[in-house]
């Protein structure tokens, strides 16, 4: 048994390890340990002890998935980054029970406890294998900080300071809240965890769970199926479906364009770049309730949804500068089984869509078309891991740039947030909502700056649409960018505006 498959069974049995002295002792929830792996773990004993050194709990651990060991190269490589940690922000208008809240948060990560992995690497057979550490929840695997300011502005500072300050992914905790105290009566509530433990999508399940804990004291437990279990089934994806998902990405993306440009007014390239650094800055705009019915109508109209019809606006505005094509990656969900909804962890996925200059001979009503049928043929593989799609193209390795794509276009509803999309986000007008029993408003945090060169993110609350523009100030000044919204806009209003 190689270490791979070492990873694979300790995770697809539940096997808990934890180091007591020079013995490693077990824990098989609801099971029992076969005698082929106990045999197996105490061969690899002193690997397995160097892999656990320093944890004090029962920790399973557990192969990454094929994106997360994307992400963990990317902590390797540039640890000082927070461009890849998670942050949600509210701010409450009272305050908050420590006791109850350190209560609610041992509770959130009984539940989810990959939410509280720490990552490391397990050296064995002469390989080093990236791994996480799932503890078991006999210790707090967070961290909850509490501090008193004089007002929102130091708040806010204090906060940002807090998303700013990188993880260390080797050791735990790797989960952190923390409480702000200001005025007389108001408070401020950050949550912060890497993107390898979760995603976007998974942050309303964390909320949910988190108020609902923090008001009812029931003891929890552990959820199944776990995120590892989901790392499982993914490295058993069947050789046939494989095979048929990389036959098609090598269809769609025979011609990858080496560079993309982002406007007529961005910043020449530097030369001899050697490693791209993730560094970033982010410009909000609204449309308004007026331009998200246009939008909603004119997608009707032609037989497709909203989202579509953004993407294919910031398709034609980068085709404008670019005449090899552009491919703009667009995050998914994956193609989880059912029994995974409840599970929190990384399951998104990003899909390259590729438009080739032609489409601006098209009218937009054509392009749209086009894209519409790209979008879904790349939806059809979802579940076929990015990184996999990259090893299959063969492209080498580049530090100077994202492989395949540099930039991102995502489409975010309420459907999928929840009341997370009134609280995460910076808009005009918000309905307080109740959280951990007080009334509850935004409390933004910039975060995930520099993952790409440029990202387009629309958020739909059901009302107006607010976009966030996020992009690299080494190729786009705080000037570009402004004009570049307002050439998003004009050309949203030009293909609204066609018959």
């Amino acid at each position: 048994m190689d270490g791979e498959t070492l990873l694979e069974a300790l995770a697809k049995e539940r096997v808990f390890l934890k180091l007591h002295g020079d013995k490693l002792k077990y824990r098989v929830p609801g099971g029992e340990l076969s005698p082929q792996l106990a045999h197996r773990i105490k061969q690899a004993k002193p690997m397995l002890a160097d892999c656990l050194a320093g944890e004090t709990d029962f920790c399973l651990i557990s192969p990454l998935s094929a994106n997360q060991q994307s992400l963990f190269f990317n902590y390797q490589v540039g640890p000082e980054s927070t461009a890849y940690d998670l942050a949600i922000g509210v701010h409450l208008s009272g305050r908050v029970d420590e006791h109850r809240l350190r209560a609610a948060l041992v509770g959130l990560l009984t539940l989810y406890p990959c939410l509280g992995a720490s990552y490391r690497v397990l050296t064995i057979g002469g390989r080093t294998l990236p791994c996480q550490l799932v503890g078991m929840g006999d210790v707090d695997r967070f961290e909850l900080q509490v501090e008193m300011v004089a007002d929102l502005d130091a708040a806010l500072e204090l906060a940002q300071n807090f998303y700013d300050a990188p993880l260390t992914l080797e050791s735990s905790p790797n989960f952190f809240c923390k409480l702000i105290n200001f005025s007389t009566s108001e408070s401020a509530l950050v949550l912060k965890f890497p993107h390898l433990s979760a995603d976007g999508w998974t942050m309303g399940m964390i909320v949910s769970a988190l108020n609902k804990l923090y008001t009812d004291s029931t003891p929890t437990e552990m959820v199944f199926p776990l995120y590892t279990d989901y790392v499982i089934d993914q490295r058993n994806q069947e050789a046939a479906r494989r095979a048929s998902a990389q036959a098609y990405w090598q269809s769609q993306l025979r011609h990858i364009p080496a560079y993309t440009s982002l406007s007529e007014c961005e910043s020449p390239p530097l030369e001899q770049v050697t490693q791209r650094i993730p560094q970033g800055e982010t410009q909000f705009f609204e449309v308004s309730s007026q331009g998200r019915e246009r939008v909603e109508v004119f997608a009707q109209q032609h037989h497709t949804t909203a989202s579509v019809v953004l993407l294919a606006v910031m398709q034609r505005q980068l085709l404008a500068v670019n005449s090899e094509g552009v491919i703009v990656g667009v995050p998914t969900l994956g193609a989880r089984a059912p029994g995974y909804f409840s599970s929190a962890g990384y399951f998104v996925n990003p899909v390259p869509v590729f438009a080739g200059p032609g489409r601006l001979s098209q009218t937009f009503g054509e392009h749209l078309q086009e894209t519409a049928t790209d979008l879904a043929g790349a939806l059809e593989y979802r579940d076929y891991p990015f990184a996999w799609l990259v090893k299959g193209l063969g492209l080498a390795p580049d530090l100077s740039t994202t492989p395949v794509f540099q930039v991102l276009f995502n489409f975010l509803q309420r459907e999928v947030l929840g009341n997370l999309v009134d609280w995460l986000y910076p808009w005009t007008e918000t309905p307080s909502r109740p959280f951990l029993g007080l009334p509850t408003n935004p409390f933004p945090v910039f975060q995930q700056e520099g993952q790409f060169d440029l990202t387009l993110e629309l958020i739909d609350n059901g009302e107006s649409y607010l976009g966030l523009l996020k992009y690299d100030p080494a190729r786009l000044s705080e000037d570009a960018a402004s004009d570049w919204i307002d050439a998003y806009l004009a050309a949203l209003d030009l293909a609204l505006s066609e018959s």
